[in-house]
């Protein structure tokens, strides 16, 4: 029995092809270079911090950094930020051969309002609004914003000051913060946004 191709059978199979490709192509474009969303992360002029702490999505940490001079980041891992308060853009690409580029752009905001707190004794205050619970705390802290649209930032310290972990709270009634890889001990809990302060004592269990 002969089988024949007719035309039309050929343009199936061509546009059948075609999107084989086309959907492989893309995803090799989607995952061999992911270099986050978007974001902004509020510092203090005396930080030192992991630029990769500002990014929001999946990432790698294989890209580049570039200040907002378009100059190189030579440590994006150690990384001082600017002492004048303002907004600084910083972008992230990330390529691999064969692939298009990802990029994404954190936004620092350089803001001193509410930095200062080791100077004033180390007391705790609360922030309006926020409430941080359960304390003692075993493994995961929960924070509860009854502003959810605002932008918040926390940062967990010794009692010396020295800063162990920070990022970001995502835009959420409700956020945990996973220490369950601290020793048991007294933290201090420091949460801020562009219009207040907060700063919580935590024992860990």
């Amino acid at each position: 029995m002969l089988f024949t191709i007719t035309t039309t059978m050929k343009r199936l199979l061509l546009s059948l092809l075609i999107f084989i490709g086309a959907f492989t192509a893309q995803s090799q474009i989607d995952t061999c270079a992911v270099a986050g969303e978007d974001s902004t992360i509020f510092v203090c002029p005396d930080d030192t911090l992991n630029l990769f702490d500002g990014l929001a999505g999946n990432y790698n940490t294989n890209g580049i950094w570039y200040n907002p001079v378009d100059s190189v980041v030579a440590n994006p891992y150690n990384f001082d930020p600017f002492d004048i308060p303002g907004q600084y853009n910083f972008t992230y690409i990330n390529q691999h051969p064969g692939c298009l580029p990802d990029t994404a752009t954190m936004s620092m905001v350089v803001e001193p309002a509410g930095c200062d707190f080791w100077n004033w004794g180390i007391q705790e205050f609360d922030i309006s609004g926020i409430s941080v619970y359960p304390n003692p705390v075993h493994n995961r802290v929960t924070v509860q914003n009854v502003a959810p649209n605002v932008h918040s930032q926390y940062r967990l310290c010794t009692l010396d000051g020295t800063v162990i972990q920070r990022s970001e709270l995502p835009k959420s009634t409700l956020n945990t913060i996973d220490i369950s890889h601290l020793k048991p001990g007294v933290y201090w809990l420091h949460i801020w946004n562009l219009n207040a302060s907060g700063m919580y004592k935590l024992l860990k269990e």
